[in-house]
């Protein structure tokens, strides 16, 4: 008489380690997953605006949550430049952005230098940087 574990047996196991795997294998990639959209947002078209009022020039950028869950919040930002002068200081810090909405986010005279002509804006988030021009009147 043989000694070990019957086929039946076998397959039951080693269809339960696949199953596990997979399980494992799905929660790690949706972790990434979300992490990855959680924090993405568009500027919408004619989203920049460049304005003229007594203060002097200053650019207004919309922009929309494209994430699924997460509110966006101006602490999500890592990047806020206007021709590669930072002008984080200039987001809404008050603000909370919920997914498929659309606010203003920032509102700045670039330290006084917007000035006329085009101007590349840049924001991002972890998941997203946006590069985009406006012209200054």
């Amino acid at each position: 008489m043989r000694k070990g574990i019957t086929p039946i047996i076998a397959i039951i196991i080693l269809l339960l380690i696949t199953v596990s795997l997979a399980g494992l294998a799905w929660t790690y990639l949706s972790g990434i997953l979300t992490g990855r959209t959680e924090g993405s947002f568009i500027i919408p078209t004619n989203g920049i605006l460049c304005d003229e009022d007594a203060s002097g020039t200053h650019i207004r950028v919309l922009i929309q949550n494209t994430g699924v869950s997460k509110n966006l919040r101006a602490s999500d930002f890592i990047i806020a430049e206007v021709d590669g002068a930072d002008v984080s200081g200039d987001l809404n810090g008050t603000i909370s952005i919920k997914p498929k909405e659309s606010k203003f986010i920032l509102d700045t005279h670039c330290g006084g230098s917007c000035g006329s002509g085009v101007k590349k804006v840049r924001l991002g988030t972890t998941a997203t940087i946006v590069e985009n021009y406006v012209t200054c009147p």
